[in-house]
């Protein structure tokens, strides 16, 4: 939408970094697709990156898990392949605590 409505790019506007993942695949090898998908840094529209799919490599490599306030074990991010993700819910703690 912001490419049709620039001037609205900065309304509200606090991380200008955009993830959109390719959705709504038109084949069924899943290579094209109704919404494609790319990043977009510091609001910068013209310099918008591709994602082709699951299997690009780019989004493959760019996309990393953080687990530092859930409530799940570990800290830090990593890609969804390395280490498990094991719950470790404490229960919710309304005043002063984060989860994990």
């Amino acid at each position: 939408m912001a490419g049709f409505y620039p001037e609205w790019f900065d309304i509200g506007a606090g991380v200008k970094n955009y993830l959109a993942v390719p959705d709504l695949p038109t084949d069924a090898a899943s290579t094209t697709f109704d919404l494609p998908g790319g990043t977009i840094f510091d609001g910068k529209l013209d310099e918008v990156r591709r994602i082709n799919g699951a299997r690009d490599e780019y989004f493959r490599q760019g996309v990393v898990e953080d687990v530092t306030r859930a409530w799940y074990q570990g800290r830090g991010a990593q890609h969804p392949w390395k280490g498990e993700t094991i719950p470790d819910y404490t229960d919710f703690q309304q005043k002063g605590s984060t989860p994990g």
